[in-house]
């Protein structure tokens, strides 16, 4: 059955990132665009006024800025695979996103264009934008996750909490036990609370947070705390335990919030 135009727009199966990719380069490094006449492209502008832009480390222009980091997309015509897509969209928003408004307004209609087209593929692909220090970074949209780092008082543990599935963390097992670790130093004055709520998911977490080299170092025989059966995980068994352990941890924050939430309700019937 032929599709309508409607079941064309909301059929998030059309997505193709290979060709949104080539879109977002040709926005980005073309000098002109078949709708509108630019006088000069958005990577030639913030090339020409790299020194004012944050995030620059110690490049001095944008060209030396992608030699330096070994930024291919000028060249390349298609992505290896959706994490590189993300990581132009990172690249290219992280930059547009510090152009002032007080700019020329072809300028201004090309970042807002750009800016847009990201938008537009992530919102379609389930990922949302975090931001810190000028930086932009994509992630899944999780509920979840997003609830319990809007809650915690530590700008820091919620951009890490936001940052646990990024494409760049995968097989990165010190970057997710350090999350981790800083997790349980946030659960622990909540422990004796988290005991009543849910006492097998209290055990559960407090068990993992000291036996599977979070809060202690338990891969060294030489240590006391040495676990033989955890140390001879491969690190993808020890990465799997490591992703099911923050999704726990994530359902013991919301548990403590939604008791919370319920005592302060009862107190307004209860006799």
């Amino acid at each position: 059955m032929r599709k309508t135009f409607l079941d064309i727009l909301q059929d998030k199966n059309t997505v193709d990132y290979e060709k949104e990719y080539q879109r977002l380069r040709y926005l980005f490094y073309e000098h002109k665009s078949d709708a509108i006449v630019f006088t000069e492209t958005m990577y030639s502008y913030i090339n020409d006024n790299f020194l004012n832009f944050q995030c620059r480390k110690n490049a001095i222009s944008l060209k030396d800025f992608e030699n330096e980091n070994d930024i291919p997309f000028k060249t390349k015509n298609k992505p290896d695979d959706i994490d590189e897509m993300i990581l132009f969209c990172e690249y290219v928003s992280t930059f547009c996103e510090q152009i002032s408004n007080s700019v020329s307004n072809d300028i201004v209609k090309l970042q807002n264009l750009l800016i847009n087209q990201i938008s537009n593929f992530m919102d379609s692909i389930g990922y949302c934008k975090i931001k810190k220090n000028a930086v932009v970074i994509f992630v899944p949209k999780e509920p979840a996750a997003i609830e319990v780092a809007e809650q915690i008082n530590d700008n820091d543990v919620s951009f890490r909490i936001l940052c646990y599935n990024h494409y760049s963390l995968k097989g990165n097992l010190d970057e997710k036990r350090q999350i981790l670790d800083r997790l349980a130093h946030k659960l622990e004055p909540n422990e004796k609370e988290l005991e009543k709520i849910n006492l097998s998911l209290k055990k559960h977490l407090f068990g993992a947070f000291n036996n599977l080299n979070i809060r202690h170092n338990n891969l060294e025989a030489k240590d006391g705390d040495y676990n033989e059966k955890f140390a001879q995980l491969t690190d993808e068994k020890k990465e799997e335990m490591y992703d099911s352990l923050y999704k726990d941890c994530l359902i013991a924050f919301l548990e403590l919030e939604n008791n919370s939430k319920r005592c302060e309700i009862k107190d307004y019937y209860k006799k």
